[in-house]
């Protein structure tokens, strides 16, 4: 997501929209083996944990970023995951403001 950032942040007339595109599709690689990971288990999420954690930091990320909007139509369990984490104190407090 930082490699996307730092693209978009150059001159339009020198971003490269095949690195940007490159930098999405790692993205919705990204966003797609998680909802897998938690769709079929293999993630923990019964309690807050270091992978949650991580998820939490990633995909807030993106949202505070804007690199991939989107990402959560087709992604029930990630958004499950990070709707419910941002509702705990201790994430909403950290949580980027609003633009």
């Amino acid at each position: 997501a930082l490699v996307s950032v730092r693209e978009q942040a150059r001159p339009a007339a020198q971003q490269s929209e095949t690195e940007l595109l490159r930098q999405r599709e790692k993205i919705n690689r990204s966003l797609d083996m998680l909802e897998s990971y938690l769709s079929d288990g293999t993630l923990k999420t019964d309690t807050v944990n270091l992978a949650t954690i991580a998820i939490a930091c990633a995909v807030g990320y993106l949202n505070f970023r804007r690199v991939a909007p989107g990402w959560c139509v087709s992604r029930p369990h990630l958004v499950k995951l990070v709707e419910t984490l941002f509702q705990r104190e201790s994430f909403a407090r950290t949580e980027a403001p609003k633009a």
